[in-house]
């Protein structure tokens, strides 16, 4: 039984990535009629000193009549050795470039989310409430079509979320690489490829059959890439503050609320953490996200939202707030036990009871998920952006050990959990 189901899930992950190559392929069409909705860039920094002159360059080159780049620094930066803060850069390079800059003046257990709540209050007073905003990373690059694409598709369809997706460069040809490469696949089978599953397969069946929707897959965002209406943002209650991974909590918001997620025929660019210490940091900080699933869900049926959150009516039933919850979750046990449970409990199992050939048929299904598949993300990227990577993949050691290192970060979530030092004042930021 056991065999089956991982022979189940390494098909349909290998058809996910299918579904994704195929819509990658596509072009994105190009409109003639560039006006719509303004839409407004947003662009969180904070510690950004070294990396904020390229993302300025590069951002600043979109800029015109109906794109607005928006840098929204935070007061909780502090000048460290009497170098200029990121707001302090930004104000001498906003005579020679060309965007907006908003500052955050919330100091006291400020996050992303509140920086993005604030410039959003502030630009609804400035140009009203009829926009289209986006949010990317610092380090994020991206091409104007992609900008003109989402700009028309929620200019006519005002409750659309469309969120672009990301591949991740590969900084070296060890275990960073296959690191870098589950990320990207990640990206391609789970992320995107889950979504498009959806679309092709079922979508069509929650129309004719509305009963299964209490089925419907939730599809999390991710902070940068996310594009949105400013009433949609509004209808939610805005970015959630008080919880260390926003992201999650946003998805849930969105999913409960029946709006339907959509992505960008183009994946983002991002790098990958320069070395392991960093990336386990980021996984501890990510993992978040579905560990605190049932929280979100206590939150949003009692209505103990803090900060800037208000009652939000839930469109669907609790049955569907509560599956959509377990599924969140879901993420976390297999985050945090999959790899043990692949290389090291399953295998000792068959050895016990002498099962030699499901043993040798388990290890040839467990090389094929976890070195196989990142080889096939890597080809696919090969394929869509021949000039991408710089550098091959690593070995099938190296994607082994890479594997078992993505329940590190898990593990040591955890750790900070009981310790009570996972909160929001000690969230972990990314060293550029």
């Amino acid at each position: 039984m056991l065999l089956f189901l991982f022979f189940l899930i390494c098909c349909l992950q290998t058809i996910r990535m299918y579904l994704s190559y195929r819509f990658l392929r596509q072009k994105i069409q190009k409109n003639k009629n560039s006006n719509g909705k303004k839409l407004f860039l947003l662009i969180p920094v904070f510690n950004e000193q070294t990396v904020i002159e390229d993302s300025v360059k590069h951002f600043s080159q979109f800029a015109s009549n109906y794109i607005k780049i928006v840098y929204i620094t935070t007061s909780r930066e502090k000048s460290i050795h009497n170098f200029p803060t990121t707001k302090e850069l930004l104000e001498k390079m906003s005579k020679l470039y060309c965007f907006e800059l908003i500052n955050c003046p919330i100091t006291k257990n400020a996050v992303m989310a509140h920086q993005l709540n604030y410039a959003l209050v502030q630009l609804q007073k400035q140009y009203g409430d009829d926009f289209i905003f986006g949010i990317y990373n610092v380090d994020s690059r991206i091409t104007p079509d992609i900008l003109q694409d989402v700009q028309q598709r929620i200019s006519r369809q005002r409750d659309k979320v469309i969120q672009q997706y990301t591949m991740y460069d590969l900084p070296s040809s060890g275990i960073l690489s296959h690191i870098s490469l589950w990320q990207t696949r990640w990206a391609l089978h789970f992320e995107l490829g889950r979504l498009l599953f959806d679309q092709y397969f079922f979508r069509k069946i929650y129309k004719l059959f509305p009963i299964f929707n209490i089925f419907r897959p939730f599809h999390y965002v991710i902070g940068h890439g996310l594009f949105m209406h400013f009433k949609t943002w509004l209808s939610i209650s805005g970015f959630p503050q008080d919880e260390p991974n926003e992201d999650a909590f946003l998805g849930l918001m969105l999913h409960l609320n029946g709006f339907s997620l959509e992505s960008i025929p183009k994946l983002e660019y991002a790098e990958t953490a320069k070395n392991i210490k960093i990336y386990i940091k980021q996984q501890s900080v990510w993992y978040n996200g579905p560990l605190f699933a049932f929280r979100y869900l206590y939150r949003i049926l009692k209505c103990q939202n803090n900060g800037r959150f208000k009652r939000t009516k839930i469109k669907e039933s609790t049955a569907f707030a509560l599956i959509g919850t377990i599924k969140l979750f879901s993420h976390a046990v297999y985050w945090l036990l999959g790899p043990l449970l692949i290389w090291f409990i399953i295998p000792i199992i068959y050895i016990c009871n002498n099962e030699i050939y499901s043993l040798l048929f388990w290890l040839l299904l467990a090389i094929y998920h976890c070195f196989v598949l990142n080889l096939l993300a890597y080809e696919i990227i090969q394929k869509i952006t021949p000039a991408f990577y710089k550098k091959a993949p690593g070995n099938l050691g190296t994607s082994i050990i890479a594997y078992m290192l993505h329940c590190i970060g898990p593990f040591y979530c955890l750790y900070k959990t009981i310790k009570r030092t996972n909160t929001i004042e000690n969230k972990y930021k990314t060293e550029k």
